[in-house]
């Protein structure tokens, strides 16, 4: 059990939890497995929830009651529509919710600023967002507009700032479009054949590769061993 001390003097309830201060002056406590809001004298000021975030940016939390998840402010009272799913708030200042089977994004008002897609993934270093929709991969911005073409597959952001395929050590990607592997260089250009399957790059400076039911190496510029 934690209770909060001010001077060795105890000023709470005991709770099974209690989370350090945030910036609004409340703390998060939890008694079984319900977690709830307590103010700096422990005393409880929001309904209790099944799950609670800390403090996001703007000035909320996201909470779950039963299998909802939605939207309190520093008053403990709800502020936006339940989803199935809430994510906390990104740096562009959007969350991703699931309704139903359905992805999208709101804004810090609750407002739905995208498409729906089959699924969002987080907010990359540049600022862009992969999603899926009906089979295939691309980018959106922080409008939720389309700016890439569609992939059959594409990667997070690397360190190199490219996408879509794995970088490895020899400078090539591995990318797949239509069923069939191959490699590209920094400027996007085709340089191997395609394949039916392709490794990462091995120890050796080699990959394996399969066509039809062969299996072989080749070197970086796509030289067959």
């Amino acid at each position: 059990m934690r209770i909060v001390e001010i001077k060795g003097e105890k000023v709470s309830k005991e709770y099974d939890y209690i989370s350090s201060l945030d910036s609004d002056g409340l703390r998060i406590a939890r008694l079984g497995n319900k977690k709830f809001l307590i103010n700096e004298k422990g005393e409880k000021v929001s309904k209790e929830y099944y799950w609670m975030s800390s403090l996001d940016r703007d000035g909320l939390r996201v909470v779950r009651l039963s299998s909802r998840y939605f939207l309190i402010n520093e008053k403990g009272e709800k502020v936006s529509k339940e989803y199935y799913w809430m994510s906390s708030l990104d740096s562009d200042g959007l969350r991703v919710v699931r309704l139903s089977s359905r992805y999208f994004l709101i804004n810090e008002k609750g407002e739905k600023v995208s498409k729906e897609y089959d699924y969002i993934c987080s907010l990359d270093s540049d600022g862009l967002r992969r999603v899926i929709l009906n089979g295939r991969y691309f980018l959106i911005n922080e409008k939720g507009e389309k700016v890439s073409k569609e992939y059959y597959w594409m990667s997070s952001l690397d360190s190199d700032g490219l996408r879509i395929v794995r970088l490895d050590r020899d400078g090539l990607r591995r990318v797949i479009l239509n069923g069939r592997y191959f490699l590209i260089n920094e400027k996007g250009e085709k340089v191997s054949k395609e394949y039916y399957w392709m490794s990462s790059l091995d120890s050796d400076g080699l990959r394996i590769v399969r066509l039809d039911d062969e299996k072989f190496k080749i070197k970086a510029n796509g030289e067959t061993i």
